[in-house]
Order: structure tokens, then sequence, then C-alpha cells
């Protein structure tokens, strides 16, 4: 017994389950109404919700324009227009309902399960419908249960006030005073030029003329637009950024002029009342270059902002600067595209949540793409903040060697001995080991003098002192651990081992001192009578190469003679070739000699 009381039980609770679903939509209907809004739960609600949305839309009150669009099904109207569309449709709708016949509240039904014996329009209340005109004005109930003024009302508004245009306001109805400026200047124009209002190809001769009077306003003000720009730049940038200013000019020219233009095309027609179809197509266009010349506008200021703070950088010599502006440079410019997309996607109300959210898996490996990329932006923070070289130092790094020209946010470029670029990823600095050669505050110079056999011992310590001297004498040496010593005696010669360093700020001014140093070296060879040792060659050549040599002075006797000697023999060559014991010759520059081109 117990056993069949349990599958009684059992099928009760089925049949209960079945009933519901079968009694389906109205049970659900009724038990999902309390949780309705109270504006959209009856047809009633709904009509008293929009005519006092928009009656304080028409007092100023911007939120009861939202509240009349809430009570609109729109879904049939273009993504594209729908914000700029909805504003107009809903003052056609008032518009309709106001010369029709009063409103009375009382006359519409508060019921929310409302329904009628018409089997296509069970859910539908028809508030306005008249004989002979097209269209008709209802409310019906959603799947959700609230209800709301039907999408084909919506679609069809447009011919009915069209046929109502010149109707007067229903006995009782108060004078409705359009919002919108495409309904104003329609009324505007319906009253002072009643001709204008003749359709030629889908559109009014008012409305043609306002298009031409819109391209021409549009593409005036794009024309003056950089003008302007350029005034506001001369009042914003000192003279001594003229050159800045000059650039700016020249690279924000043409996009902000068609920015400027395609906004106020923009603003234009909105002011047209134009029909959905050449809305979208307008529209459309003129809202994707809007967005387009934003963008572009804002990438190239990006760039124009970068290159004014490396000027400014290398004017002011500041190291974190000149590594700062390329990557802020960089940073903006990446973050000025993503933001065009998503305010691209915006303007057409694209889905971007919903592709991004629904990568699934694909986003597993885009972030594991990403790791790199995250690593080389971590690696040009690690440059900006710990600043291993700056901008034109010659590095070496992994047999990569050349001078820095640009960091960026993904790489570092560098320009080689050959001419070539040579990107490093960021994370590869960030972790290797980078040879700084442009931090070298001294230029190492090292090298062997071989002198004869034959040469005279006080001769070679007269002579090593005169290239001592020397040494202390060139403005771009070292004063410290500087050696000139005999160091080997080779079968063929007296080799004199030369060390020294040079205090240059570049490698073009350390080939010159080098080069100047080099030369003094041997006018003291030959002042003093040393003779540098040459390979064994044939004795023709040996003789040939001695032929014509100046007699060698005397050696001096004693080692503080010799050292005399060296240092005075010394000082007469540098006085004679470097014309000053003070002041040091300027830095290395490419020019052309004068009277040369």
């Amino acid at each position: 017994m117990g056993a069949w009381a349990a599958l009684g039980a059992l099928l009760a609770l089925a049949g209960g389950a079945w009933a519901q679903q079968v009694s389906g939509p109205a049970s659900a209907k009724a038990e999902a109404a309390p949780s309705l809004s109270p504006a959209l739960r009856s047809p009633r609600s709904v009509v008293r919700t929009f005519n006092e949305g928009m009656i304080n839309w028409q007092d100023g009150d911007p939120k009861g324009l939202e509240a009349a669009l809430g009570c609109l099904d729109l879904s049939k109207i273009e993504k594209v227009v729908r914000t700029e569309r909805g504003p107009v449709l809903a003052e056609k709708i008032r518009l309709v309902i106001d010369k029709t016949a009063p409103l009375r509240y009382e006359a519409i039904p508060d019921d929310p399960q409302y329904h009628t014996n018409d089997a296509a329009k069970a859910r539908e209340y028809v508030i306005r419908r008249r004989p002979g005109e097209p269209g008709e004005v209802a409310v019906a109930r959603q799947p959700d249960g609230q209800w709301l003024f039907t999408s084909e009302t919506v679609a069809s508004i447009e011919a009915l006030a069209k046929a109502l245009e010149s109707a007067p306001f229903a006995a009782g109805a108060a004078p409705w005073k359009p919002r919108s400026g495409g309904l104003r200047l329609r009324s505007w124009v319906a009253q002072r030029a009643p001709f204008l209002l003749q359709e030629h190809l889908i559109l009014g001769t008012w409305q043609w003329l306002g298009l031409l009077l819109v391209v021409l306003f549009g593409v005036a003000m794009g024309r003056l637009a950089p003008r302007a720009l350029g005034a506001a730049l001369g009042r914003w940038l000192t003279r001594a950024d003229a050159q800045i200013r000059a650039e700016l000019n020249a690279i924000l020219t043409k996009p902000v002029s068609i920015a400027v233009a395609a906004w106020i095309w923009w603003l234009g027609l909105n002011l047209l009342d134009l029909p959905e179809g050449a809305l979208i197509v307008l529209l459309a266009a003129v809202k994707l270059a809007t967005a387009l010349a934003v963008v572009w506008t804002l990438y190239r200021m990006a760039g124009a902002l970068g290159h004014a703070l490396a000027v400014r950088a290398a004017r002011t010599g500041r190291i974190f600067d000149e590594l700062l502006a390329p990557i802020l440079a960089g940073s903006l410019k990446v973050f000025i595209v993503a933001f065009g997309l998503v305010f691209i996607a915006d303007l057409f109300d694209l889905p971007l949540k919903s592709v991004l959210a629904g990568l699934g898996l694909g986003g597993l490996a885009v972030a594991l793409a990403a790791k790199d990329v995250l690593s080389n932006v971590i690696g040009s923070l690690t440059i900006l903040l710990d600043r291993p070289f700056k901008l034109g130092d010659w590095i070496v790094m992994d047999k990569v060697e050349g001078s820095v020209e640009a960091v960026g946010i993904r790489s570092t470029r560098l320009r080689t001995a050959h001419d070539s670029v040579v990107a490093i990823p960021n994370s590869q600095l960030m972790g290797g080991v980078i040879d700084n050669m442009g931090e070298r505050r001294y230029r190492r110079l090292k090298c062997q003098i071989s002198a004869a056999c034959d040469t005279a011992p006080e001769r070679i310590e007269a002579f090593c002192e005169g290239v001592r001297e020397i040494i202390r004498r060139h403005p771009y040496t070292r004063k410290q651990d500087y050696h000139v010593w005999l160091n080997d005696l080779a079968p063929s010669s007296l080799n004199i081992s030369l060390s020294c360093f040079l205090e240059t700020p570049d490698g073009a001014t350390e080939l010159r001192e080098r080069h100047r140093l080099l030369l003094d070296i041997i006018r003291l060879t030959r002042a003093m009578g040393v003779e540098l040792a040459l390979p064994p060659q044939a004795p023709s050549a040996t003789s040939a190469m001695a032929g014509g040599k100046p007699p060698a002075p005397p050696a001096p006797e004693g080692l503080e003679e010799a050292l005399r000697w060296g240092r005075q023999e010394a000082r007469n060559v540098v006085a004679r070739n470097l014309q000053t014991d003070s002041a040091p010759p300027p830095l290395v520059r490419f020019d052309f000699p004068e009277g040369e081109s």
C-alpha cells in the first residue's frame, strides 16, 4: 500500500509540472507581472509614461525623453541611426496622437493581461486608427510581459505623420511644439515656404537645399579650423618652438580639417529630418569619417608630442627625457588605436564585448602570444627606469653593436657600423649583458713604437721622455696612468710600449686626437733622430728609403741631459702644431671647408 501511495505522489508531482507547462504563458505572465516596471505593466501605464515623458522633455527635462524612448520598440530601426531617429519618431507619435483625438487614460485598459479576440493581434491595443490613413498607433505586450509601442507603429509613423502634417490638433489637445531640430526646421519651412516641401527623388526640395548648405558649411569650417589651430598653437608655444609649431601645423592640417567638416556634416544631417534609408547611408559614412579623422588627429598629435618632447630633451640634455619621449609617444599611439576601435564599435553599436567574451579558448592563445609583448613592455619600462644607455650611445650586446637610435615599446633599434638597423627586443636587453661604449670616460690608446736596433740608449731615454711630454701637453689626453717605456728587445727592433687614455666624448673626436698625437710622435722621431725600424727588405729598397735623410743630432750624455732634451724637443713639436697650450680644439663636426661645397 505504501508503494502505491508513493507512486501516486510521484504521478501527482509530474502531472502538476506538466499542467504548469501546458497552462503556459498566461500563468507565467501572471506570476511575472507583479515584478514588471509599473511604467510598462499595462496599455494605460505605457501610454501615460510615454505622454508624461514627452511633456517633461518639452519642459526641458532630458530624463523625460529617456522615459519616453523606453516605451518604444525600436528593434526594427537600424542601430546606426537609432540614437538620432529615436527622438524624432517619439515626437511624431505624440503629434499623431494629438491630431486625432484627445487622449483619455480612463478609456485605455489597465489590465496587464489584456487581449482581443483577433488571433493575429491578440496582445495588441490600438490607440489611434483612422480609415484611409496609412498605419496605426498601437501598443502590444512583449514576450517578457512589458507593454511597448509596437515596432510596426514605429516603422509606419513617418507615413502617418506626413498624412496628418497639415491637419489641426484635435479639440482639447495642447499644441505640440517640436523639440528636435529636424521637426523644428520642417515646421518653419511649412509655415513660410510650403512649396519647398515638394519631394524630388525621395527628398523634399528643402532637404536637398539643406544638404548642399551643410556640405558647403562643413567644407568652409574644415578649411578655417587649421588656421584657428595654428593661432592657438602660436599662443601656447613660445618663439623658441617655432619649428615645432610649423611641424604641428603641417601634420595636423588634413586630419583636423576632415574631422571638423565630418562633425559639422554629422550635426547638419540631424537637422534635415531625412528618411531612414537616406539617413542610414549618409550618417554611416559621416560617422565613419568622423571617427577615423578623430583617431588620425589624435595619432598624429601623439607623434608630434613625442617629437616636441625629443626636441626639448635634446635642448636640455636630460637623458631621462630622451628615453621617455619615444616610449610615451608609442604608448599614446597604442592607446589611441585601441580607443579608436572601441569608439568606432560604439558608434555602430557593434557587439564588441560579446566578440571579446566569446573568444573562449582563443583568449588563452592570445594571452600566451601576448606574453612576449608584455615582457617587451616591461623591458621598455626597465630601460626607462634603469637607464643603461641613452640615445646616441654605442652599445655592444650578444655580437651586435651599434648606436642607439630609438627606444620603443617593443624593441630598441641600433644603427650598426654598416648603416643597417637592428631591432633588439626589450626583453632581451632587460636580461642580457650590455656593454655601453658611449659611457666610457676615457678611450685607451695602446700601441708599439719600434726603433732601429742601433739607436743609442740615451736617445731612447730622451725619446721616451719626449713622448711623455707630448701626452702631458695634448689637451685631450688624460694626465694620469700614461706609460711610455722600452718594453721588448726584438731581433730587428727596440720596441717601446705606449699606453695612454684620451678624454674624448665621441668616436670621431677620438680618432682625430689619436691622429694628432701619433703625428706629433712621428715629428718627434725626426727631430730627435730616432729611426723607426722597418721590416726586413731587399738592400735596394732599404737604401732607397734611407737616402736623403738629414743627419741625426748628437745624442746627449747622461740621463738628466737626455730627459731635458726629450722634453724640450716635445715642447717644440707641440707648440708648432697645436698653436696653443691651454684651449682644446673643438669637437669634430662634419662641415665643408670654407669656399667649398
